[in-house]
């Protein structure tokens, strides 16, 4: 109840806090902590997203306003954005399919801030909260893909910022992995769209490596999920296997893996005449601090034993 009071506050710090302390009461107590607020919660988040709650009403009042966006950005407002877009993630996990009804409201909202005119870190934040939405809805965001989360992921995809591009290759690629065959029809727009991340020279920064890594993985997920569709196989495998192993993004390692040794396990033909690479890829997982989890290893353990 205070947590939810403190929505209302009229300091931006304060209802930034609110949202992380209600996030954190939600992934420890699950839906039964959000069912007697939920109305109260989500109406409430929905106004922050679309700049109505009070904090927001008071800094619009001495600021100018045009266009419907702020024109003075305050430091805090990453900040502050990034917590209420990580509490309508949580709304997703906790709520499940529940939460799709709700995805009219706050769909609009969140891409306001992935408009070409917002700041990087806004349209990052927001692609990014699709790709939550996204991971976590799977079928349920069917009616939504091609109308919103389709042409924002390829808008955002063609970023010039490398952590917008991040994110739009994760969105993309849990929307292709949660909707399997629904979007087959779009693999060509998707892998052509998304090719260019493999130029991006993942040593020039953390970034840049984070980048290449969703790529890799989003084309990891799209082959997982619907191979015959990734065409031309052997065009798109070698790149893959080049851009690995990960260089940043470690939580994408059983994505990636896991789509090598399904191919491996399929006797797909692809991996006969890739199989220097593959070699290459499933020994620096076994290496000494390769990050790769044990479960994992395992079956990596086995592969090169197939292979060899």
């Amino acid at each position: 109840g205070e947590l939810l009071k403190l929505m209302d506050d009229d300091d931006k710090g304060a209802v930034g806090k609110a949202c992380e302390g209600i996030q954190s009461v939600l992934e420890l107590c699950g839906p039964h902590a959000l069912m007697p607020v939920s109305t109260d919660c989500l109406t409430k988040t929905h106004a922050l997203l679309a700049r109505k709650s009070p904090c927001q009403m008071a800094e619009e009042a001495e600021g100018e306003v045009e266009g419907g966006d702020l024109l003075t950005e305050d430091d805090d407002h990453d900040t502050f954005m990034t917590s209420v877009c990580d509490l309508v993630g949580t709304y997703g996990r906790i709520m499940g399919p529940h939460f799709a009804k709700y995805l009219n409201q706050f769909l609009p909202a969140i891409c306001a801030y992935a408009k070409q005119s917002r700041p990087s870190s806004d349209r990052s934040m927001a692609v990014g909260c699709l790709g939550e939405i996204a991971q976590e809805l799977g079928v349920g965001i069917s009616e939504h893909f091609e109308t919103i989360f389709y042409p924002a992921s390829l808008a955002c995809l063609a970023d010039e910022d490398d952590n917008v591009k991040r994110n739009a290759a994760f969105t993309i690629g849990v929307c292709c992995e949660g909707l399997g065959e629904l979007v087959v029809s779009q693999y060509p727009q998707i892998l052509s769209t998304i090719s260019p991340l493999f130029q991006i020279d993942s040593s020039a920064s953390d970034q840049s490596a984070a980048c290449v890594d969703n790529a890799a993985a989003a084309v990891s997920r799209m082959i997982t999920t619907c191979p015959q569709a990734v065409q031309p196989m052997n065009q798109v495998l070698p790149v893959l296997l080049k851009a690995l192993p990960l260089k940043n993004d470690m939580t994408e390692n059983e994505t990636v893996y896991k789509c090598l040794l399904g191919l491996l396990q399929a006797n797909h033909p692809d991996v006969a005449v890739n199989k220097a690479e593959f070699l290459r890829v499933f020994q620096s997982a076994m290496a000494e601090g390769s990050n790769v989890d044990d479960e994992l290893k395992v079956s990596i353990n086995q592969a090169l034993a197939a292979l060899a």
